[in-house]
Formats: C-alpha cells, structure tokens, sequence
C-alpha cells in the first residue's frame, strides 16, 4: 500500500522476513527516487506483526502532500528510527584510505586490522548510505560519492588535526585552569603567573580563595584543576608534589603589648581579642591548645576566613593572631609584629600543590604544578 507522503510496507508472518532496518532502507530509497514526489517531508510505516517493535516509523524523504501516516497508524505505537550518526574514528580511517590507497595501508597506518577496517568503512557507508570506495586490484577508488563527502568533510578532519596539536602543545595551550589557593601562597604566586604566561600565554585563570580543606573537597569534586594547599594531603584521588614548609606564628602588634602586656601570659591572654582562622582550617586545634594551655579565654575567640584580613586586624591592634610566617616576615623584619613572649609557637606545616591523580599526565596541569614548585618561596626544610 502507497500513497503520496506516505508509505505503509506490510511483512507476512508467512516465509522468512528481512530485518526491520533493510525493509525501511528499501522503503526510503523507493520513495527517495520516485520524481513524482515532491520537497515536504514524507514518512515510511512498518507494519510487522511479530518483529516485536510493533509500527515503525522513518524519515523517507520528501512529500507535497499533508502527511497522512497518523491515520494508517492510528492506535498502534510510534517511534522515531534513530539518525545515525558519523563516527569520527571511521571518518579518520576514510581519509587515511583517500591518501594511502588501500585498506591495507590505511590498517597499518591506524595500528589495526584490514578487517577491522573494511568494518568501519561498512559501518561508516551504512551510516551516509552511500558506497564511498570501489576495489581496484589490490587497491581501491572513491566513487564520485566518496570524493564528494571527503571534499566536504576535509575542514572536520583538519580541525580535528589541530585540537589535538593543540591539546599536546604548551605553547599552544588555551582554555582555563581553576586553581584553589589559600592566602598564603599570594606571596609568591604572582612569579608562578608571570612564568606560566611564558610558557603557556593562551591560559586563562580562575583563581579561588579558601581554606585548605574546603579546596581541597572541591579539587575532587572536579570543581578546581590545580590546588595549593596547607597541611596533609592523604586522599589516594589526589596526587601531590610538596611546596615546601611554613610555620604558624602567634603575634601581636608592639602597641598592643605596650598596652596589655604586663609580664604575665595568662593575665594577657585572658583580656585581648584572639583571632585565628575558621574551626575549618588543620590547624585550628593545635593553635587554641596553646591559647587555652597559656590561660587564654575561649570566650575571646574570634573566627576568621582570611588570614590577610586577620594580619591586618593584628597590626592594627586589634587583637593578637594565628598567622603564616612566610606572610608576615617583613612585619617581623620592621618590627611591624613581633612573637608574643612565652607563648608556645606553631609547628612546621608541609604545602603542597595538587591535583586530582587521574589529570596528572595532562600536560597543561603538570605544567601548572612545575610552576608552583618553581615559584614558591616556602623554605624546603622544616624548622
């Protein structure tokens, strides 16, 4: 049964029947070459009574004619026939067949097999539904039809050529790297930039200010590429490459001491602003212990999530702080801030920057890392 706009293919249960996909391949192409029809969209029916798909439906082409197929398949289930799509490792080996001349080339070139090759070129055939080479001997020839496609799809294959240069490259190297950091290493990461945009001048940056373990959460997440970090780094989806070390220093601003210092830790404990960073940061215990060891009240605790804005509550006197010695040493140099007297001082903490294991062999994240490492003025040694 036929009509203008619409084809109906009825299969008999009786006798042995071809597949779905080769009925409306037929279909298609009887519609496609009958000139009788004209440019509107025309539609195949499939009507298969135990193929198990019940009524199938596919682009056939053109019609001028209100599509009627609705009526022939009224009650029954409708499904559009997927497009197929081009595979782009098939393309690949269609040019590399173009400028070799032989499926047996082209396999060598590819590192495959001859029939794993004619496998792609059917798939790839079956997908344009056109027949893109013919046997010559031992060789083969493109059909006016394959030199046409390959004609057209030439810019996909060379664009395709040039990401990938592109990608491998550090000179070529483009798009953005998301990089956590904390305060800390603002110091040095101006000289990490200036040398990135050296070696990698199409980079761009989003840089993210926080404490080492929210970044952290959010560099395995995927949320953030790169990740400079104070403290231990044991999860086993990152991998690391140590910075050097820093130390935590409790400090205070010569005129508040002038003012509140009198000799005696706990009594000057006891009666000024203490400022650390968040309960977030690693090591928030270990610094109030030594403020509650010395007689501090924890009622006097101030919680901070930048340790810039803190250094310039402490040299302003409004409190003592918790603070990173690489950032303050040219306050301790000048005089700026000086160590609080009998207070016991921080630890050594190792800095690392990270990433997530899996993007280590990325050539832009290892240049990224190499940079850090390069730039970073933390002292290799712990004290």
């Amino acid at each position: 049964m036929r009509e203008i706009g619409c084809m109906v293919v009825s299969v008999s249960d009786s006798g042995r029947r071809p597949g779905c996909e080769s009925i409306l391949q037929a279909a298609r192409s009887g519609i496609q070459s009958d000139p009788s029809i004209g440019r509107h969209k025309a539609e195949i029916w499939l009507e298969a009574p135990n193929c198990g798909k019940g009524c199938i439906r596919a682009d056939a082409g053109v019609c001028s004619r209100n599509n009627a197929a609705g009526q022939h398949a009224a009650g029954r289930k409708k499904m559009e026939t997927p497009v197929r799509s081009i595979n782009l490792a098939n393309l690949e080996t269609a040019f590399w067949i173009a400028r070799l001349g032989s499926f047996t080339a082209a396999a060598q070139r590819l590192y495959t097999t001859q029939p794993a090759i004619s496998a792609r070129m059917r798939e790839l055939e079956a997908a344009l539904g056109v027949k893109l080479f013919v046997r010559m001997g031992r060789g083969v020839e493109m059909t006016m039809e394959g030199r046409r496609f390959l004609e057209e799809a030439e810019p996909i294959f060379q664009q395709l050529e040039v990401l990938a240069a592109s990608v491998s490259s550090g000179l070529a190297a483009g798009g953005t790297v998301r990089i956590g950091a904390g305060n800390i290493s603002m110091s040095w990461f101006p000289a990490m930039i200036r040398h990135l945009q050296q070696t990698m001048p199409e980079l761009t940056y989003d840089v993210e200010i926080d404490l080492a373990g929210k970044t952290l959460q959010k560099l395995e997440a995927r949320k953030l590429d790169v990740a400079i970090v104070a403290g231990p780094i044991e999860s086993e989806k990152l991998s690391a490459v140590r910075l050097g070390y820093d130390r935590m220093l409790w400090v205070a601003s010569p005129d508040l001491l002038a003012q509140h210092w009198a000799g005696n830790l706990f009594e000057f404990l006891r009666d000024v602003p203490i400022w650390c960073v968040q309960r977030e940061s690693f090591y928030w215990l270990d610094a109030m212990r030594a403020i509650v060891d010395g007689g501090g009240n924890p009622r006097h605790f101030h919680g901070i999530s930048n340790m810039a804005a803190a250094r310039q509550l402490v040299l302003g006197a409004g409190g003592i702080g918790c603070l990173s010695a690489t950032m303050i040493r040219q306050d301790l140099d000048s005089g700026a801030l000086v160590p609080i007297p009998e207070l016991i001082q921080g630890e050594s903490v190792e800095f690392s920057v990270a990433c997530v294991a899996e993007a280590r062999s990325s050539h832009i994240i290892g240049q990224v890392m190499e940079a850090a490492r390069k730039a970073s003025t933390l002292p290799q040694t712990a004290d």
